[in-house]
């Protein structure tokens, strides 16, 4: 499964409402698109945009790293708090 970007999902679906379920190839890896970001959401990268984000279980699968090795320092998890609540 993978979220795209509203950006990517103008460019390559042509804002098509039904993109929910269908699929997208990466590094010849499918995965079924479940939800497109908010426009100008940008992910918590700094000055890096990605049009696909998938689940971070996809890392080995994807970049050859092990989830629980020391070498998987480049983690950042970003939420957004719902209305009326502070940090």
């Amino acid at each position: 499964m993978c979220v795209i970007s509203d950006a990517f999902w103008r460019r390559r679906f042509g804002r098509n409402p039904s993109v929910v379920g269908q699929y997208v190839d990466i590094d010849a890896h499918r995965f079924q698109i479940v939800g497109v970001t908010e426009s100008g959401f940008e992910g918590g990268a700094v000055q890096r945009r990605f049009d696909i984000q998938v689940p971070m279980s996809m890392a080995q699968t994807l970049l050859g790293v092990v989830r629980d090795s020391p070498k998987y320092r480049w983690v950042r998890l970003v939420a957004r708090l719902r209305p009326g609540v502070s940090a």
